[in-house]
């Protein structure tokens, strides 16, 4: 275990996504008024709770209730890995890859929860949360709700359910920051919370997602060149970009030392966009007219200039201030 302000490892960060995700899952549960929803949620709990006990993480005997899985995270956080990791839980759906409701103010409580544990203030979560909203208006003709369900579906062939829905974390880290992205070092914690995973990049830290040189972090992730986002496909690359938003406002420009990382940060999604469209071209030469593969590509592109213009406002409202 992690003491004083250890950094977060792969690993580490592996397995307190799966145990934030448990107590998203465990909280909400306990907020439901509805007996037959309720009912499916404690099984959905549970079927959880065993997937983490059996992980081989070394928790086997001292998890017996899900709220237990607090006791992973409970340690002293560097407080830019502890917002990190509450960027991510904002866009997990804790009972992936099932489909069962909650109320958004239910959300919210429940990640309150989680944030007291790493030490943040209940204020903070809701400018996440806020943030997070208004930065997803800046991706144009795009049905959120349907990105929020549809994308979590995706599991990956291992023989058993997944029952962890954790992002597919991070395309980029700002090197202005001096961060480095981590791999998963455990595969059973990666499919514990991969309901939204490519598992090839699986546990690399979300609000800290900018990294390297965008052309540089996409061959070493995914062996070859081109666009990462265009790689992960358009309602991924929405997840990632919805991230990278809350964390450039509420990590990257809460202190002004970092203005030269966040222009570098914005530089580097152009990078990104241009090489996407150099993708696009291509793809439009060998492929029909209004394919799914073009379209899709398309709104990959449209994704990233509103987050582009997005976060080229926010700076522009910083550097007024």
């Amino acid at each position: 275990m992690l003491t004083g302000t250890d950094t977060v490892n792969g690993e580490q960060y592996d397995l307190d996504l799966s145990a934030g995700t448990l107590l998203l899952a465990a909280e909400l549960t306990s907020l439901e008024k509805n007996e037959i929803r309720l009912q499916k949620k404690q099984k959905v709990e549970l079927l959880k709770l065993d997937i983490l006990r059996e992980s081989g993480t070394g928790w086997h005997d001292k998890l017996e209730i899900a709220r237990d899985a607090g006791r992973i995270i409970e340690r002293t956080w560097v407080r830019e890995d502890a917002l990190n990791f509450l960027i991510d839980l904002a866009f997990v759906d804790p009972y992936a890859p099932y489909e069962l409701g909650f109320r958004e103010n239910d959300f919210k409580s429940a990640l309150e929860n989680v944030a007291a544990r790493v030490g943040v203030e209940s204020e903070m979560v809701g400018k996440i949360l806020s943030t997070k909203k208004n930065a997803l208006k800046a991706h144009i003709r795009y049905n959120w709700l349907y990105l929020f369900v549809s994308s979590i579906v995706r599991t990956i062939a291992v023989g058993f359910a997944i029952f962890f829905a954790a992002p597919l974390i991070g395309t980029f880290l700002s090197t202005g920051l001096g961060f480095m992205g981590v791999s998963v070092a455990n595969q059973g914690l990666a499919l514990l919370h991969a309901g939204t995973i490519d598992p090839m990049t699986a546990g690399l830290m979300g609000g800290r997602a900018f990294a390297g040189s965008v052309g540089n972090l996409s061959k070493s992730l995914l062996g070859g060149t081109g666009s990462f986002l265009y790689r992960v496909g358009s309602r991924q690359a929405r997840i990632e970009l919805g991230k990278l938003q809350v964390n450039f406002r509420e990590v990257l420009l809460s202190d002004p030392v970092n203005i030269k990382a966040a222009e570098s940060t914005i530089a580097r999604l152009k990078q990104d966009r241009d090489e996407t469209r150099e993708t696009l071209n291509t793809e439009r030469k060998l492929n029909d007219r209004g394919s799914e593969r073009v379209t899709d590509i398309e709104q990959t592109i449209k994704a990233i200039t509103g987050a582009i213009r997005w976060m080229e406002k926010e700076l522009s409202r910083i550097n007024r201030a």
